[in-house]
């Protein structure tokens, strides 16, 4: 795009978002399925997260994927809790205070999982 355009600010977000999909296309096509889903999971910056956890701790691969979802799950609670405007400010903090629990509960189970160790 930069070659032809010189540069993303030249395109029209149309235009953008043509280009994009016909580079996905091209990608998954030259991929595969299964590899072109895991090429769109590094763009995540949870998945990145998940990664650099993994690595720290001694951690294979195999991890990584549980790590994602971990940290997905997490964030996504995060922001039902917070935006809830149901629940009082006290009821938010309990509410966050269970949730860093259970995660922290979850990922020793991750952590601790045998299947997991390099």
């Amino acid at each position: 795009m930069q070659v032809d355009y010189g540069g993303l600010q030249a395109l029209s977000a149309k235009q953008r978002d043509q280009l994009e999909a016909m580079r996905d296309r091209v990608m998954k096509e030259a991929l595969g399925a299964e590899r072109f889903a895991q090429y769109l999971a590094t763009k995540d910056p949870l998945y990145k997260q998940a990664q650099i956890m993994a690595s720290q701790s001694g951690l294979n691969a195999s991890a990584i994927p549980p790590l994602h979802e971990l940290q997905k799950g997490l964030d996504s609670r995060r922001n039902q809790i917070s935006q809830n405007p149901q629940l009082t400010t006290e009821e938010k903090k309990r509410a966050l205070d269970a949730l860093v629990l259970e995660h922290q509960q979850m990922m020793q189970g991750i952590l601790t999982d045998s299947k997991y160790r390099r």
